[in-house]
């Protein structure tokens, strides 16, 4: 696995005019959108030459096909000394400006996401376009240096939420020209997902582990309508075109992701399942799942941060910070690692 490339803009923008004739399918569909325009001032991987564009790529309401075959070559095995990346999901609905105006739930948050090194945030709430700044801001006065990729708002006019990633740029580098949305025009999901791409940098760039990363969102109210339509959602962002074969998929799925139908695949691996992640402990909501045979640098390692018993919190103090607990696992940095040599758990860790 050598190092990805950057896709350029050019190539990007031919996605906006729809799905090529020959793959359009009488179904609803989900085609790729353009990669969303972001500040200037945050450093990209710039591209050494131009690669050829992400393929068009549609979701129909039929099927069930998600990640492809996943053949991977094995490159080293690794120990417990190895370098690896933390990675979470983390619904902090509503993430707004007057969470933030609470220093006490400024301070909780940064403890919460300094905790790893990239997070997929969900329930971002305002009009405003400072939130994620201000965050990035509020880690640095902890020495911590984090940057962040944001989509547009989307959902209904009056309900509109963002989702971000938060990363660790000591840890992990992105490209933004691999940054879109998956945009529904028939709104067969309430919240169009977020895309993006990500390279570990504590390894040699041509061995680092690289992945691309679907942030989403299930609305509860269409949960299983909704539900339905992930298994090709993935198929859609596995054949987008950049031949990229690790692909994660974190978010808020309203339920038990091990209980989803088209989803309990032999080729699917559940990082987390049947383990309550709200604050209450109530249910479980958030996962991350990713291909069982492709993303070979899994360690095993994975559960949710109980911020409610770490921070010694009362339910109300702990549900002004958010109503659901970050859900994390724990990848190898270098590409093709073999996780045989770090003892798998069951799951549920806690921080």
């Amino acid at each position: 696995v050598g190092e990805k490339l950057a896709v350029m803009q050019d190539s990007l923008t031919k996605q906006i005019s729809g799905i090529v004739q020959s793959h359009v399918s009488p179904s609803p569909a989900f085609p790729m959108n353009t990669p969303i325009p972001l500040p200037t001032e945050i450093e990209m991987i710039r591209p050494s030459a131009p690669s050829p564009g992400p393929g068009q790529a549609s979701v129909s309401s039929v099927g069930s096909s998600t990640f492809g075959s996943g053949r991977r070559t094995v490159a080293q095995s690794l120990d417990e000394s190895s370098p690896k990346i933390r990675s979470a999901t983390f619904n902090a609905y509503p993430l707004d400006p007057r969470k933030l105006a609470s220093g006490n739930v400024v301070d909780a948050l940064v403890d919460i996401l300094s905790h790893f090194d990239l997070v997929a945030l969900q329930g971002i709430r305002s009009d405003r376009d400072d939130i994620m700044p201000f965050l990035v801001d509020s880690l640095a006065r902890i020495g911590r240096r984090y940057d962040y990729l944001i989509g547009p708002r989307t959902g209904p006019d009056m309900a509109t939420e963002q989702f971000a990633f938060l990363f660790d740029t000591g840890k992990v580098e992105t490209d933004r020209y691999q940054l879109y949305t998956v945009d529904d025009p028939e709104k067969l999901m309430t919240y169009d997902p977020l895309v993006a791409w990500f390279r570990c940098k504590d390894t040699l760039a041509d061995q680092a582990f690289t992945f691309s990363i679907i942030n989403l969102k299930v609305n509860p109210q269409t949960a299983n309508t909704e539900q339905s339509y992930l298994p090709n959602l993935i198929h859609a962002v596995v054949h987008d075109g950049r031949q990229e074969d690790d692909v994660i998929v974190v978010g808020d799925f309203a339920g038990d992701v091990g209980q989803i139908s088209g989803l309990q695949q032999q080729s699917i691996r559940i990082a987390l399942r049947d383990t309550p992640n709200d604050t209450l402990g109530t249910a479980a909501l958030s996962s991350i799942l990713f291909s069982a045979k492709g993303t070979v640098e899994y360690t095993g390692k994975s559960g949710t941060l109980d911020f409610l018993r770490k921070m010694n919190l009362s339910i109300e103090q702990a549900t002004a910070v958010s109503h659901q607990l970050p859900v994390w696992t724990e990848f190898l940095a270098t590409e093709g690692s073999e996780p045989g040599r770090i003892a798998p758990t069951n799951g549920g860790e806690a921080l």
